[in-house]
C-alpha cells in the first residue's frame, strides 16, 4: 500500500519556514523561474502497455518544440512497441511506484494514479507536466517562466490540470496537493483535478497565473469535431497555428479516430483533419 498523504506529509515537514493552514501559507518558494523540465506520468495498466502513435508526437513536438533541459517520463510500467522505441531517446525515465491511497482512500482508476504523481513531479522538482495526448506548436513565451504556477482555463468552472507549469516547492501546488484530503472522492472524476484549483485561485490569487483555454488547448471537449472531423484548408500552415499546445481528449467520446490513426493515414493525407495537420512534420523530418 502506498498512501500519497505519507509524501505530502514528508515533504512539507523538510521546507523551511513553513507555517501551512488553509488560510495562508507562508514559506520561501524558489525565487528562480520554472524550470525548462517536461513531466510526462505513465500509469497505463500491464495489459495495454503498447505505446501509441500519439503519445510518440507528444514527446517528439515537446522536444523539438519546447527544447528542454530534459524530459522527465514518470513510469509504473514501462510501454513496448515501434512508437516507444523511437521515443525513448528523448526521455530521462523515472520508474515510480503506483499510488493505492489518498489521505486513506483507494484510488482505482490510472488517470487518478497520475494526478498524485504529477503533483509530486511539480512540487518537488518544478517544470511543466503535460499529458501524453498534447501535441505541442509553439514555444512556451518566456513571461510564464517568471511566474509562480501557470494552468489554462477549461470553462467557467475549471481549471484543466493536461499542463500545468509550476515553480519547485509551489506555494499553489502544495496547497492544492494537501487539499486532496477533503477535494479527493474516487467516484468524482474532476473535483480534486480540475474544479478545485479554480476555488482555489480565487483564494491565492497571487500564486497562480491563470490564461486563456485557447494558449494550452487549443479547443475545448466539447469541439472535438473541430479536431477530427473538418478537413484543413490547403492553404494554412502550420506556422499560421497561434495555439501552445494542443489537447487531443483522447478519452473523451468521439475520439476514436486518434487512438486508430496510422502514421500511412497522415503522411498520405496531412489535411485530412487537424490532428493530421500538426503531426504530418513529425513524422517525415
Amino acid at each position: 500500500m502506498y498512501d500519497v498523504k505519507h509524501w505530502i506529509q514528508d515533504y512539507v515537514s523538510c521546507l523551511p519556514d513553513l507555517d501551512y493552514s488553509r488560510s495562508g501559507l507562508n514559506f520561501h518558494c524558489d525565487s528562480e523561474d520554472i524550470p525548462n523540465i517536461f513531466h510526462f506520468v505513465y500509469t497505463t495498466p500491464e495489459d495495454r502497455l503498447d505505446f501509441k502513435l500519439f503519445e510518440h508526437i507528444a514527446i517528439k513536438s515537446c522536444f523539438h518544440v519546447n527544447k528542454p533541459e530534459k524530459i522527465m517520463f514518470h513510469y509504473v510500467n514501462e510501454p513496448t512497441g515501434e512508437w516507444w522505441e523511437k521515443s525513448k531517446t528523448y526521455l530521462t525515465l523515472n520508474k515510480v511506484e503506483l499510488p493505492t491511497h489518498c489521505f486513506d482512500k483507494k484510488i482505482s482508476h490510472p488517470a487518478h494514479c497520475a494526478d498524485m504523481l504529477r503533483m509530486q513531479a511539480l512540487i518537488s522538482e518544478g517544470g511543466i507536466y503535460a499529458d501524453l495526448d498534447t501535441i505541442f506548436i509553439n514555444k512556451i513565451p518566456e513571461e510564464l517562466f517568471k511566474e509562480n504556477l501557470v494552468m489554462a482555463e477549461e470553462d467557467d468552472v475549471a481549471l484543466c490540470n493536461a499542463v500545468v507549469m509550476c515553480k519547485k516547492n509551489s506555494k499553489f501546488a502544495i496547497r492544492w496537493f494537501k487539499d486532496f484530503e477533503t477535494e479527493f472522492h474516487e467516484d468524482q472524476w474532476a473535483n480534486h483535478s480540475v474544479h478545485h484549483p479554480r476555488r482555489l485561485s480565487y483564494q491565492l490569487p497571487t500564486q497562480i497565473k491563470v490564461i486563456d483555454r485557447t494558449c494550452f488547448y487549443g479547443y475545448h471537449w466539447s469541439e472535438i469535431n473541430r479536431l477530427y472531423g473538418e478537413r484543413v484548408p490547403d492553404w494554412l500552415k502550420v506556422e499560421d497555428v497561434k495555439f501552445l499546445s494542443l489537447h487531443l481528449w483522447h478519452s473523451m467520446e468521439g475520439t476514436d479516430y486518434i487512438n486508430t490513426v496510422t502514421e500511412d493515414m497522415i503522411v498520405n493525407d496531412p489535411h485530412y483533419n487537424f490532428y493530421n495537420f500538426l503531426a504530418y512534420p513529425y513524422l517525415v523530418n
